[in-house]
């Protein structure tokens, strides 16, 4: 436990083997406590949200024997927060997954509710939990309208004064107001639903504007700014302007580059030929991270926008396999190590008509994620075509 305080708080670069070291000892003993079960899991299986399905199995195993065990609230929160990760990653959120991403992520809020309210918790371990379980629950509209408030209205009364806290605030108003709004075409928009929406980004900017105020050097305040002017619609120069305090404070701020992307789209406030060629501008970038990588992420976009039946044809057109490429290539130029990504690449370049750039990338995923291409069933239909336009035979990652 003293190797996972210090790794968990980056105190001590000998941290990590130190506690697979000592987990390892402890399996070999014969311990079967759930707390050092899980812990085990990372070094296993990695990281919860990479988890493959054997990882998400893991996770459930382990995070529900945890839940039953007198661990405190905290450690069961953040556990059943990780079990949802894992399980999404592998298993996507179908209507056949789905009970068991909502029983994780209610477990998470059962057990945050009191970390929240006890007088002793520190401020970031209760701030942790709550970011992490509001970036869980993303897009789930039901259970944003069930959980934010209560996070909103636990951090206004224990922590009025944190900067991070009144961004959580904020995030979540943002959040709130989108889901009274719809994701829907503004002319279907109802006049109580434009109403409410116009109130939670109010609170939202009011959360933000004091945030920023107390503390500007928290890139997350700024990214939600820009969310929050998405909404409000009072001009460009606005967005540019909590755009560049972003990248300022965090020259890889991959969020604050996906909103401006998003921003610029033909459906809010730019066009096609904006959004492109904000991408190319991000593919320059120096900084290691996901940034190079809004290029593709702009025409992923652009065709997601397309009507249905027509989104694949946009892959085929001019110049776009050149932006894919041209996208990823940077992005592992910074990032060789992040090898799940080539799932990515390699799904595209199969959209985009590169078969021989698909067979090349299989064996560099290290693990084949099924699901990401749209099962066992689908994937082996792509190998099989790409074998026969390209005359050779696909390898396949060993694990």
């Amino acid at each position: 436990m003293d190797a996972f305080a210090q790794l968990h708080c980056g105190t001590d670069t000998n941290a990590a083997p130190r506690l697979k070291a000592s987990l390892e000892r402890a399996g070999e003993a014969g311990c079967t406590d759930p707390l050092i079960r899980y812990l085990g899991l990372r070094f296993s299986y990695g990281n919860a949200a990479d988890a493959n399905a054997a990882g998400a199995d893991a996770y459930r195993d382990a995070v529900e024997r945890l839940l039953s065990s007198g661990y405190p609230d905290f450690r069961k929160c953040m556990a059943a927060i990780r079990a949802a990760q894992a399980w999404k990653n592998a298993y996507g959120s179908s209507s056949n997954t789905t009970h068991v991403l909502t029983q994780f992520r209610r477990g998470a809020f059962h057990h945050l509710r009191p970390v929240l309210e006890a007088p002793d918790t520190p401020f970031f371990e209760a701030y942790e939990a709550a970011d992490e379980l509001r970036h869980t629950i993303l897009s789930n509209s039901k259970q944003e309208d069930d959980m934010l408030p209560v996070l909103i209205d636990c951090f206004q009364a224990r922590w009025p004064n944190e900067a991070r806290a009144l961004t959580l605030c904020g995030r979540a108003s943002v959040r709130l107001g989108w889901n009274r709004r719809g994701g829907w075409y503004s002319d279907s928009v109802t006049p109580q639903g434009w109403k409410e929406f116009g109130r939670y980004l109010g609170e939202a900017e009011r959360y933000l504007e004091r945030s920023w105020a107390m503390d500007p050097t928290l890139s997350a305040t700024a990214v939600a700014m820009m969310d929050v002017e998405l909404g409000q619609g009072r001009g460009r120069d606005r967005m540019e302007l909590w755009f560049r305090r972003a990248m300022t404070l965090d020259p890889a701020c991959y969020d604050a580059a996906y909103a401006k992307a998003w921003y610029l789209l033909p459906k809010w406030f730019g066009s096609a030929e904006e959004a492109i060629s904000f991408g190319r501008e991000c593919v320059e970038s120096k900084g290691k991270g996901r940034v190079p990588l809004m290029l593709w992420e702009a025409h992923r976009m652009l065709a997601n926008d397309k009507a249905a039946g027509t989104k694949d044809a946009h892959w085929k057109e001019p110049g776009v396999w050149e932006d894919v490429r041209d996208s990823f290539e940077r992005f592992f130029e910074l990032n060789p190590d992040a090898r799940g990504w080539r799932h990515d690449y390699a799904l595209y370049a199969y959209k985009c008509g590169q078969f021989d750039k698909f067979l090349d990338l299989l064996p560099q995923m290290g693990w084949v994620n099924h699901r990401y291409f749209g099962g066992e069933t689908r994937f082996a239909e792509m190998v099989a075509l790409a074998e026969k336009q390209t005359g050779r035979k696909a390898k396949l990652p060993e694990k």
